[in-house]
């Protein structure tokens, strides 16, 4: 049995105990008990539902589905595959209500098969199952819009919760109208901050949109090749397949959806050539640094309002930072926040982020230290979130020079190096108000971050 595999906390089923250990053995009995319990206490479902089990272990799959078929109320029909071809191919051949795949598997991974469902089957209730707590899987798997991400269980107290979460799935299930497919964007730029930034202002604005980061030409041609997305946003330069090749490639292929093409230079002749290669296709061009208005009006333009665009009334819990209405109760006097980063992408999605949760508030984005440091000296704000690379003076030296002034006010550090959280801990051992935020992340953790490090409760309907 493979270390890696995502099923391999669960006990065996009993037809494998001759297999396990005598420990095993008395673990199993246990859970089977708990979960035969279970299935008496909770009412059955109105119709027998499906579920489609997926590792690529076939011992671990005969002990969840004994666990499932004897645990779930009615019994539910479950069958299992393999791997991640077999189980596309049943979905396509027959019916399901549930979706559960281990997230590492060899060839076709729990994350692939997530986006292939996502684009096929957006109706279908989706679980991934991983031993492993590995931050940016979850929040790549919530940004393909997985339902629950959960860990194995590992004891036999944890069964009976994870039975009961699937029970609450399929029941909103039922209950739910078929869902929307959701949109999809593919933005290919070889720089990950970039991308990263794009994904946070789309999902910011759009409930459950499926966004494909590609770093290559090549990578982004292949995916375009499978599937045509509702947008596709392109850095004119990049590695692979050049900006043009693939302007040619899209013309010559007549696609319909809208093209985004991104410039840091945007001159006259870069401009002519894309149009001689664009001729027939739907592009709009866009110099960096992008500012957020400019790509939110070109957004609605191209892909219209959605019901999870931030903004409109109505717009959900994310509309403010504790889920409430933008309007909050005055506070004695307006909050200051101070954003500093190097990166013009990033500042524009804080702006995004922070300009919605904060309307009334003065909010400070900067995007050198010195200017950051002059600012500080002058005056306290209530939150400053930096990052920790800068052309000349470090985020990690301002933070050291404000931990020698003993500042109470507290701090956000936000890196893709995730080694910078050793320095951030020891300021914080030495009394610094100070949290470490590794990037990409998803909206959510950064709002949970800064509602906690102000003070501001969440609204308990959306805990």
């Amino acid at each position: 049995m493979s270390e890696n595999n995502d099923f391999a906390l669960a006990p065996r089923p009993s037809g494998a105990l001759e297999k396990a250990e005598p420990g095993a053995k008395r673990i199993l009995s246990g859970m089977v008990a708990d979960t035969l319990a279970l299935a008496k206490k909770t009412s059955p479902l109105d119709t027998r539902q499906k579920i489609l089990l997926v590792d690529s272990d076939s011992v671990l799959l005969d002990c969840y589905r004994e666990i499932l078929v004897g645990g779930l109320p009615g019994r539910p029909e479950v069958q299992t595959a393999t791997s991640g071809p077999r189980a596309l191919a049943m979905l396509e051949a027959e019916p399901f209500d549930l979706l559960i795949c281990a997230r590492k598997m060899p060839k076709m991974d729990g994350l692939q098969i997530l986006e292939t469902v996502r684009r096929k089957h957006p109706e279908l209730r989706t679980v991934m199952l991983t031993a492993n707590t590995d931050e940016q899987s979850r929040v790549r798997a919530y940004a393909l819009g997985v339902d629950l991400y959960w860990l194995s269980p590992a004891t036999e107290e944890e069964v009976p919760l994870f039975l009961k979460s699937l029970h609450s799935l399929l029941e909103r299930k039922s209950s739910l109208p078929p869902r929307k497919r959701p949109l999809r964007v593919v933005v290919l730029d070889d720089e990950e901050t970039c991308r990263e930034s794009y994904r946070m202002m789309l999902q910011f604005w759009y409930e459950g949109i499926v966004v494909v980061q590609c770093g290559s030409g090549d990578e982004a041609w292949e995916e375009l090749s499978r599937t045509a997305p509702d947008l596709f946003t392109t850095d004119i330069s990049h590695l692979g397949l050049s900006c043009l090749e693939m302007l040619r490639l899209l013309a010559a292929n007549q696609v319909k959806y809208p093209v985004f093409v991104i410039s840091a230079h945007d001159t006259m002749d870069e401009r002519e050539a894309m149009q001689v290669c664009a001729q027939g296709l739907n592009v709009s061009y866009l110099s960096k640094p992008i500012l957020c208005e400019q790509l939110r009006a070109l957004l609605l333009k191209h892909l219209g309002p959605d019901d999870g665009l931030m903004g409109r009334n109505g717009g959900g819990s994310r509309d403010s930072l504790n889920g409430k209405p933008a309007v909050q109760t005055p506070r004695p006097r307006p909050l200051r926040i101070v954003a500093v980063y190097s990166e013009p992408s990033v500042l524009e999605s804080l702006k995004v982020l922070l300009g919605k949760w904060f309307p009334d508030d003065t909010l400070l984005y900067l995007s050198d230290t010195f200017s950051a440091w002059e600012d500080l000296s002058r005056t306290d704000p209530d939150l400053l979130i930096t990052g920790t690379w800068f052309p000349a003076m470090r985020g990690e030296e301002i933070v050291r020079r404000l931990l020698d002034r003993k500042a109470d006010y507290p701090i956000i550090v936000m890196s893709t190096y995730d080694p910078e959280e050793l320095w951030v801990r020891e300021c914080a051992g030495r009394g610094l108000n100070i949290k470490f935020l590794s990037m990409p992340f998803d909206v959510a953790t950064f709002r949970n971050l800064v509602a906690a490090s102000l003070n501001i409760p969440p609204d308990k309907k959306h805990e």
